[in-house]
């Protein structure tokens, strides 16, 4: 896939990063040709060219690695809209990761999320499928830092995954990612994925809301229906 659009939600929070770092986010966004007002609405749909351009424009400016790793940290599930909203209020944690695999798409048309399970344990896969970014490690660390949200806000604070792997160089400096990601951690791994113990998926959300969450999945079913319609409409007769 060359490009893709997203919903800027976890980018929301770059101007106030890059100002911390003591960068000039005017002037970071102007380099990289975006508006910054486009991404202070999390709802605002970019394309990943373009973001990576400027993801990119941010790792030179401010000499960060580990960029999307502090953005991460800024980030959190509801940064995803309604499919994040899924993952809170989920009866189990089984039945919002389900949901995140079904309705990634409504917030990213290029990550995949899949499930595999195996001797205890599952394991949760996120791949991107957007070909020659320049920041692939940043969208890496951010996608990740926010999938690791997600399990912690479905299985609580005590939550810990057996290992993770990361699609990513190792950083010069991995004592950040060892204190976010606790657990086992593992870089250059070539596929990017969270493995976990199979009684975490019984876990209850504490924002668990069974009514809430049948309401945003007719509602999530409802948006699928109006992009195949849209798509459909636009093909010629």
């Amino acid at each position: 896939m060359k490009d893709a659009f997203f919903r800027v939600g976890p980018l929301v929070n770059l101007a106030g990063l890059l100002r911390d770092l003591g960068q000039d986010p005017e002037v970071v966004f102007r380099e990289a040709n975006c508006d910054p007002r486009m991404y202070r609405d999390p709802s605002h749909r970019s394309t990943y060219q373009k973001s990576d351009r400027l993801l990119a424009g941010c790792v030179r400016s401010t000499g960060r690695d580990d960029l999307g790793l502090l953005l991460g940290e800024r980030a959190a599930p509801s940064h995803l809209g309604i499919t994040g909203f899924l993952t809170q209020t989920a009866a189990n944690a089984r039945e919002g990761l389900l949901a995140l695999a079904d309705h990634i798409d409504l917030h990213d048309e290029a990550v995949v999320v899949l499930f595999e399970r195996d001797a205890g344990y599952t394991t949760m896969k996120i791949a991107i499928r957007v070909e020659g970014l320049q920041a692939l490690s940043q969208i890496i660390d951010l996608t990740m830092v926010i999938a690791t949200k997600i399990m912690i806000s479905a299985c609580g604070r005590d939550w810990r995954p057996s290992a993770i792997h990361l699609q990513r160089p190792e950083p010069v400096d991995p004592r950040p990612y060892r204190r976010i990601f606790q657990g086992s951690l593992y870089f250059d791994s070539p596929h990017s994925r969270i493995v976990f113990s199979d009684h975490w998926l019984e876990a209850r959300p504490k924002s668990s809301d069974p009514l809430l969450f049948q309401h945003l999945e007719q509602e999530a079913m409802w948006l699928h229906q109006l992009h195949r319609e849209s798509v459909m409409d636009a093909i010629p007769g």
